[in-house]
This record gives C-alpha cells, structure tokens and sequence, in this order.
C-alpha cells in the first residue's frame, strides 16, 4: 500500500471516528437535558402532592407513603438515565478501542 492510500485511509478513518464522538456526545447530551426535565418534573409533583396530601388528609401515613413512593420513582428514573448513559460511554470505550485496532491494521499494513 502507498503513502497516499494509508494517509486516505487513515483520514477516513479519523473522520469516521470524530463523527462517531460527535454522536456520543449528542446522545449524553440529551440524556442529560431529558433527566433534568424529568427532575423537575417530579420535584414539582412531589411538592404539589405534599401541600395537597397536607392540606386534605389529616392521616400522615397516607403523606408518608406517598412522599416515599415519589422518592422511589424519582430514584428509579435517575437509575434509568444512568444506565443509559453508561451505555453509551461503553459504546464510546468500544468505539475508541477499534478506531485504534483499525489504525493499526493500516499503518501495519503501510
């Protein structure tokens, strides 16, 4: 293979990789607007919820269950995000670790 070819071959390959992170990226990025829409979203519900729970019930295990019902599913959202965000730095770890199992090849081949 000549110089030009692995130079060709190498950029593209650059170019793939970089279009890939800018994904990732895009990805993370809305995720991470998405959670924080949904923290607020709950919070707000959780706050409505203790001030009608408070106003019209006099029973507080009834507030109490329903504080912590909230609380979990504030908690498993979160969870949810996060394990959706680790899949994609994993795909990303995966994404760096054949651009480079790749560049080898070529510049091996060179």
């Amino acid at each position: 293979m000549d110089e030009r070819t692995c130079e060709r071959m190498l950029d593209d390959l650059r170019q793939e990789y970089q279009y890939q992170e800018r994904q990732f990226d895009r990805q993370l990025d809305q995720l991470q607007q998405q959670r924080a829409m949904m923290r607020r979203s709950l919070t707000t519900i959780q706050q409505t919820t203790y001030q009608l729970v408070g106003r019209y019930s006099d029973d507080r295990r009834y507030l109490m269950g329903a504080m912590g019902a909230l609380d979990r599913g504030i908690d498993e959202a979160d969870n949810f995000f996060r394990r959706q965000m680790q899949r994609i730095e994993d795909a990303r770890e995966d994404n760096t670790v054949e651009y480079q199992r790749q560049r080898r090849r070529v510049v091996d081949a060179q």
